[in-house]
């Protein structure tokens, strides 16, 4: 879109030049006076500042999100984090905060004593493949460090022998349990540890205790708890399930709020994981996400691209989903119009990340999702996701007033030059006021944007669809109103100025610049008045050093000849502040009145 708009300045600076030129060869004026006059044209004409005015409010606004933990890897992700309307993320460590605890250890049997439970934790530590592969120095899972935590807090041992170690088989893709066999001083024992379904259906035990062991998981399930079975075989009998052990993995903080904010703010999310649905129902309805459809990732898989994108809106958690599944999800919203981000922080995760709009890795996670990334969150929070969403928010909103300001300030300063070159004048500001104007006044002034607080209803108003550029055509329109209301004003006080020409000149540059330094000012918010806004205190203080400039430089010798400035009197300064006001006044009356938006 700054392309776009660059683009179109540039063809307006063209036609300016020839003009300008045009002209003066046609009235016959010195070609040296003409060359000069061009080169203001030009000077004025080329739009420098939009590319300058993003990189800045981009590179600061990913300095910002740094401060709060959020590591920027594209510039341009930020602007996307403005239109996302729909997040695609995981429970674990996102919404819960990975800290897993054993809470339950249950049995058919009931309530199991301290030893009954220790032997149990050691059997279960001993099933997790990646018990065993910690002794190579390699750091176990959340489930493993839990019961490793769990055994030591009972004094039991946690200690194993590698050389005990006959085969191992750890979770995976479309894998979800481990398995190990191993010796023991009682013979060789194999052990499975996993989703409970799975290692039921592994075990298989009979009717009635199979409707037991399933009782168990359910309670277990709606607790909230993430659970695992643990079934054991021993020199080749049948399997025989052991027990049910669950595990806590509280909220974060601020993640209720933090979602009741998507919410207002028109953003969907689905909630992506590996648990069991009634253990992602139970976190999903204390975070406050809607909880009356749970779809499982197996049900999912057997919808059609049809369905499931027809699905979407009502979608809010999907249990037991796989890697292929979230990718489908991704794919699928996507096509169906939503900008989506995506959390993750697996290597099975890459897929899906790779996908999205807006692709949001954790930094506890892999390598490869880290590289995968727009965004990592340095503490892996949907809080700070939602703090980086708003700031994406703000920083589209700046960027859309510094492109009002500056073009606001372009069709203002190209018009003067090409009305009053049409009117006869040869040369209607000189190059020093120029760039003055351009490259000082434009500058400081767009940049300080970047310092503009959060309107009030940021968080609380729908998206940015892609596609709808910054400057619409009824905006454009409004800026051309502006920027020709200041052009044709300078213009007439021009003309009107009974002094020399030089003083004149200085009179209309001078409405030109008090006029951007009040537009900067007035054009903070185009919707809301700007009463109801906190200070910008660069941007008050950049206008009011603009002003006082303008007045000195007539009474210092050496930049009154080379600006070729006249002192103005009283009403002078009288006639200058009603132009430049008169916008900025209609415009704080059309937005305190009325919901349009307006530029002054």
């Amino acid at each position: 879109e700054l392309d776009r708009l660059v683009r179109i300045l540039l063809v307006l600076a063209v036609g300016l030049i020839a003009i300008v030129t045009g002209l003066g060869f046609l009235r016959g004026q010195e070609a040296g006076a003409n060359l000069l006059a061009g080169i203001s044209a030009a000077i004025a004409a080329i739009p420098e500042e939009p590319p300058i005015l993003l990189a800045v409010i981009l590179g600061l606004g990913a300095y910002r999100l740094l401060k709060r933990d959020v590591l920027v890897r594209r510039l341009n992700a930020q602007e996307t984090l403005g239109s996302i309307d729909l997040i695609i993320t995981d429970k674990t460590g996102t919404l819960t905060r990975n800290q897993l605890e054993v809470v339950s250890v249950r049995g058919l049997a009931g309530p199991l004593e301290t030893d009954d439970r220790t032997a149990l934790l050691v059997e279960a530590l001993r099933a997790e493949d990646d018990a065993w592969v910690r002794l190579n120095g390699t750091a176990p899972g959340s489930f493993t460090a839990a019961i490793l935590r769990a055994v030591d807090g009972t004094g039991g041992e946690a200690r194993l022998d590698p050389d005990d170690l006959i085969a191992s088989e750890p979770v995976g893709d479309g894998i979800r349990l481990s398995r190990t066999h191993a010796r023991t001083p009682a013979g060789s024992e194999e052990l499975a540890i996993g989703a409970p379904e799975v290692v039921l259906a592994l075990a298989s035990p009979p009717g009635e205790e199979q409707r037991d062991w399933l009782a168990l998981t359910e309670t277990g399930a709606r607790a909230g708890e993430r659970l695992v079975a643990l079934a054991r075989r021993r020199d080749g009998e049948p399997w025989q399930m052991r027990a049910v052990i669950g595990f806590a993995d509280p909220l974060r903080e601020g993640i209720p709020e933090a979602l009741a904010t998507a919410r207002l703010a028109g953003v969907g999310v689905i909630v992506v994981t590996g648990d069991h649905p009634l253990t992602a129902g139970a976190i999903a309805a204390d975070a406050g996400l809607e909880t009356d459809r749970i779809v499982l990732g197996e049900d999912l898989a057997t919808w059609d691209d049809a369905r499931l994108s027809a699905e979407l809106p009502r979608l809010h958690v999907v249990a037991r989903s796989t890697p292929d599944g979230k990718e489908r999800l991704v794919r699928l919203a996507r096509a169906s119009g939503s900008t989506v981000a995506v959390t993750g922080d697996g290597v099975n995760d890459a897929p899906a990340l790779h996908r999205a709009d807006v692709a949001v890795a954790m930094g506890s996670g892999t390598g490869v999702a880290k590289e995968a990334a727009d965004l990592v969150l340095g503490d892996d929070s949907f809080a700070t996701l939602m703090y980086g969403l708003a700031e994406g928010r703000r920083i589209v909103d700046n960027v859309q007033k510094g492109l009002v300001f500056l073009t606001s300030t372009h069709v203002a300063l190209l018009g003067f030059i090409l009305i009053a070159t049409l009117y006869g004048f040869g040369q209607p500001l000189l190059p020093l006021q120029i760039l003055w104007l351009e490259l000082f006044i434009d500058l400081s002034t767009s940049v300080a944007f970047e310092l503009e607080k959060p309107e009030p209803d940021l968080m609380r108003r729908p998206p940015r669809r892609r596609g709808v550029p910054l400057l619409t055509a009824g905006l454009l329109g409004r800026i051309v109103a502006a920027g020709g209301f200041s052009a044709v004003a300078a213009l007439v006080v021009m003309i009107a100025h009974p002094g020399p020409p030089d003083a004149a000149r200085w009179m209309a540059f001078t409405v030109l610049v008090c006029g951007q330094a009040v537009r900067a000012n007035a054009n903070r918010s185009l919707r809301e008045s700007i009463r109801r806004l906190a200070p910008n205190w660069f941007l008050l203080a950049a206008g009011i050093a603009v002003v006082a400039i303008q007045v000195a430089i007539p009474y210092v010798p050496l930049l009154a000849d080379a600006f070729r400035a006249a002192p103005l009197t009283g009403p002078e300064w009288g006639v200058v502040a009603v132009i430049a006001l008169a916008p900025a006044v209609v415009a704080e009356v059309v937005r305190s009145v009325t919901d349009r938006t307006w530029v002054a």
